[in-house]
């Protein structure tokens, strides 16, 4: 299965919306130290897929899909 970066983008954000909907919530100050923290993994998960060659990338977009779907599960 192949995913475009466009689908990768969703799936995480879709992924930090559940993460931040179940926490309760929490003055501006409070959340947005997470949030900030959250964003920004999510930007260092991009920029490293992008430095991958095109024969790793689909191998490595799976593996990370499965292994958010198994955290999805144990939430």
């Amino acid at each position: 299965m192949k995913i475009t970066k466009r689908q990768l983008k969703r799936i995480i954000k879709e992924e930090k919306r559940k993460v931040l909907n179940k926490q309760p919530r929490h003055t501006a100050m409070g959340q947005t130290a997470k949030s900030d923290k959250l964003f920004d993994a999510r930007d260092n998960l991009l920029g490293l897929i992008e430095l991958l060659e095109p024969a790793e990338f689909d191998a490595y977009i799976n593996s990370l899909i499965s292994e958010l779907e198994m955290m999805k599960q144990d939430i």
